[in-house]
This record gives structure tokens, C-alpha cells and sequence, in this order.
């Protein structure tokens, strides 16, 4: 994670939340922190699934199932084919009280890997 939030942002501080959150340093500083490194990620690599996997699982931390269920979204559209990424959308939509739309995405990730 760290050398990939690095080449995309060029920027340590970006690379180092990223760091600190996936090794579960997650206090609200640290997320917020990579929240906002990860969306200038976003905007250098707008189709780069993974770093809206990332910014969803940040989300999904601080408990934002909106905002997480909006770049699981994004990803399952730029990788379409990966089961998890639908899964943990269907979670996502149903912890934001979408539940139709999380029955669709969680018979998505089963119909590809039952």
C-alpha cells in the first residue's frame, strides 16, 4: 500500500496514513488523515479499483456506510469480476439501510463465487 499511495500521490504523509491505517492504527486522526490522502489518490487514479477499495474501507471504519457503499460502487464498476468488492458492497448497502440494493450486489458476489 505504501509504495503504491506514494507513486500515485508522491507524497510520504499520503503513503504513511495509508500505512497506519491498513496496519489498524485506525484513531479518528489517522483515519481522517487517510481519508483525505487516499481521495488525492482518487483524483490522480480515478479508475484504480483498489484505491477505492481502500477509501471504502476507511469509510467502512469510521462507520460512514454511505460514503463506503459509494466507492464500492466505484470499484465493482472498474472491476466487475471480483467477488469480494461485491460482497463487501452488499454489506456496505445494507448497513446504510439499502436493502435492495445490497440483496443484488451479495447475489452478484455468489453467482461468482458460490
Amino acid at each position: 500500500m505504501y509504495a503504491s499511495v506514494l507513486r500515485l500521490t508522491r507524497s510520504p504523509s499520503a503513503a504513511w496514513a495509508a500505512m497506519m491505517w491498513q496496519t489498524g492504527s485506525g484513531t479518528p486522526h489517522i483515519i481522517a488523515s487517510a481519508t483525505r490522502e487516499l481521495g488525492r489518490a482518487a483524483e490522480l487514479a480515478p479508475d484504480d479499483p483498489d484505491v477505492h477499495s481502500a477509501l471504502a474501507s476507511v469509510r467502512e471504519d469510521a462507520r460512514d456506510w454511505d460514503a463506503a457503499a459509494g466507492h464500492l460502487r466505484r470499484a465493482t464498476e472498474l472491476a466487475p469480476e471480483n467477488a469480494e468488492l461485491a460482497r463487501r458492497l452488499g454489506v456496505a448497502e445494507a448497513k446504510a439501510g439499502r436493502l435492495e440494493e445490497s440483496l443484488a450486489a451479495l447475489d452478484r458476489a455468489l453467482a461468482m463465487n458460490p
